[in-house]
């Protein structure tokens, strides 16, 4: 991996929230990636951690909270029907 003054792209993609290590996720658990691409995606995350991780992801607690509230508020509301033919 490329150097940026002492911080390597590998350990960026440590990170749980970077979007490339979601992607490494999703494309393993999918049995996407070969063993050829194993080998090159090993170097820059621990291909054995995600496996054993569950499929929830950093923001599906807030996303869901959010859906419960927006649900909440749905439900408060009066719907209003109007007649086709009037």
């Amino acid at each position: 991996m490329f150097d940026r003054g002492g911080e390597t792209a590998a350990t960026d993609v440590r990170a749980s929230t970077n979007v490339y290590r979601t992607l490494i996720k999703t494309l393993l658990k999918t049995g996407i990636i070969t063993e050829c691409t194993h080998t090159s995606l090993a170097r820059c995350v621990d291909l054995d951690e995600i496996t054993a991780e569950g499929d929830r992801m950093v923001g599906d607690d807030v996303a869901e909270a959010g859906i419960e509230s927006l649900n909440a508020i749905k439900a408060t509301k009066r719907r209003i029907v109007r007649g086709i033919c009037a």
